[in-house]
């Protein structure tokens, strides 16, 4: 099965036919390689949404900070970053997720630093940021296509199965891909999900949980 040119819309008809014929243990196998796919591809998503709030947290901070200052700043935060690092290595209270994070946003605020070379003004940092920014929703909305192209593949070749119910719990469960519904929605997963009350309970543990954290 090739599972991009089925996230992508462009399943040929011999991908559907196999599907379709495919004993109920394969038709799973399908869905697991498609949902670790989409778990992938939105849990990046979600990352770099989460790394670049840490870097406008950041630049609100040095927006109103004198033109020279700015490199001064910058090394200060990434030292901050490092420090918070080594001190969360040693305590044993560092995710594998927030070490990449931390460890993104010095990259990007090295990347700054040799912007403000060529362009010692707050306005070139603004700038790469917007970038950044359009980057990730171009891609958030180019994975919110690949998601209703994976419902769409399902109706067709799985349509009285009970393989849209295992998508619909799956995507439910997955914490990347329960996020990015939340940011971004999925009309074909509202559409199938029968039992709202259970994905707004999980939301509203969510945001419990992101409340205790802050």
């Amino acid at each position: 099965y090739q599972v991009d040119e089925i996230l992508e819309g462009r399943a040929t008809a011999d991908i559907k036919h196999r599907a379709v014929d495919a004993r109920f243990d394969e038709r799973l196998s399908l869905l697991g390689l498609l949902m670790d796919a989409m778990n992938r591809k939105t849990g990046e998503s979600m990352e770099t949404e989460s790394q670049l709030k840490q870097v406008l947290t950041i630049l609100k901070d040095l927006k109103s900070q004198p033109a020279d200052q700015l490199d001064f700043l910058l090394q200060a935060q990434m030292q901050t970053l490092r420090e918070e690092i080594q001190n969360g290595k040693k305590s044993g209270a560092l995710s594998h997720g927030d070490l990449t994070a931390k460890l993104q946003v010095i990259r990007i605020l090295e990347q700054y630093r040799g912007i403000l070379q060529t362009n010692p003004e707050f306005a070139a940092l603004k700038a790469d940021f917007d970038s950044r920014v359009a980057a990730m929703k171009s891609e958030a909305k180019h994975i919110s296509a690949q998601m209703s192209n994976l419902f769409r593949f399902c109706e067709e070749v799985f349509p009285e199965g009970q393989e849209i119910l295992i998508l619909v719990t799956e995507l439910t469960v997955s914490g990347n891909c329960a996020a990015f519904i939340g940011r971004y929605g999925c009309k074909e997963y509202f559409a199938h999900n029968k039992e709202l009350l259970f994905y707004e309970r999980q939301q509203e543990i969510l945001s419990q949980l992101d409340r205790l954290e802050l």
